[in-house]
């Protein structure tokens, strides 16, 4: 088990991104990591994977400190960050075979068809440079990078960024098998309605602290709230959608309207055709279930 005690970073200039926390992650569960941007989210996941030293409190894998032994706890780490640097005039099979042979892996060819055949890059294999993909694509060969060794953790920060609906279902599958393969993974992202599909663990951050952790049961969820996503997110919006008497808007989050709103067909037509007719550009228009908007929403 990966566990945190009183886990404190300052970068330094001074800002202090997080503050005491103490956190466990549950072995072969998926936990969601979630709070506003500049909660330390990303912070706490590069100090989880090895990436920064100087922190207090401490970090424990299986009860083993993880400073004494940082070259050996990165080897059971995968990471993908939610922006990453990638060598453009490598194909994509020479940059995968170039990670896999930098974590030492002995059975490379195994290892790397399971993990292209898990996040469908074979048809990007031989054709392109990392250069022509585009940033789904990107997404996909670092989702990649971070399984090919098959960790013990997982950490994927916003994986779900630049993927299209499909892509995104197919994220929702590649973290279901990677759990029943053994790996515990601790995934950030601000889409909710994903979340809510496979994760079994909430942790909520604010402003550098932990300040929920709890399990997820499908069976307390009800269908009661609405995400709508924005190509053009605008707080012009929110009067909108005020407006009508079937909803209540509780928060525009990046590019994400919440939504409130009386079941049936009819309100989620009125609520789509006034957006519309405000010029919004919708992407996407998702049920969230009652506990987890009521989890994230109470605490931010």
């Amino acid at each position: 088990m990966l566990k945190t005690q009183n886990l404190t970073y300052t970068y330094p200039s001074g800002i202090q991104a997080l503050k005491n926390v103490s956190l466990s992650l549950n072995p072969q569960q998926i936990t969601a990591l979630v709070g506003h941007n500049g909660a330390g989210k990303s912070t706490l996941m590069r100090c989880l994977a090895g990436l920064e030293e100087s922190f207090l409190g401490s970090i424990t894998y299986q009860d083993q400190p993880i400073l004494p032994n940082l070259c050996q706890q990165r080897n059971r780490v995968g990471f993908l960050r939610d922006f990453y640097g990638h060598y453009a005039d490598l194909s994509v099979r020479d940059a995968l075979e170039y990670f896999a042979k930098s974590k030492q892996i002995v059975n490379l060819k195994q290892s790397l068809e399971e993990a292209v055949a898990l996040c469908h890059l074979q048809p990007l294999m031989e054709r392109k440079r990392l250069s022509q993909l585009s940033r789904g694509q990107k997404q996909k060969v670092g989702l990649a990078q971070a399984i090919i060794a098959m960790p013990e953790y997982l950490f994927l920060d916003e994986p779900a960024s630049g993927l299209d609906p499909l892509a995104r279902n197919e994220l929702g599958e590649m973290l279901g098998t990677l759990k029943a393969k053994g790996i515990t993974l601790l995934v950030s992202s601000h889409i909710l309605t994903e979340l809510q599909e496979y994760a079994d663990h909430l942790l909520i951050m604010k402003d550098g602290e932990l300040v929920s952790d709890q399990a997820l049961l499908s069976q307390d969820l009800a269908w009661e709230w609405m995400q709508v996503e924005l190509a053009n997110p605008d707080y012009l919006f929110v009067p909108v959608l005020d407006a009508l008497d079937c909803t209540k808007v509780v928060k525009l989050e990046n590019q994400f309207l919440l939504i409130q709103m009386q079941t049936g067909k009819e309100h989620k037509a009125q609520i789509m055709k006034s957006l519309l007719s405000a010029d919004a550009e919708v992407m996407a228009f998702s049920p969230i279930s009652q506990k987890l908007k009521d989890l994230v929403i109470g605490h931010l």
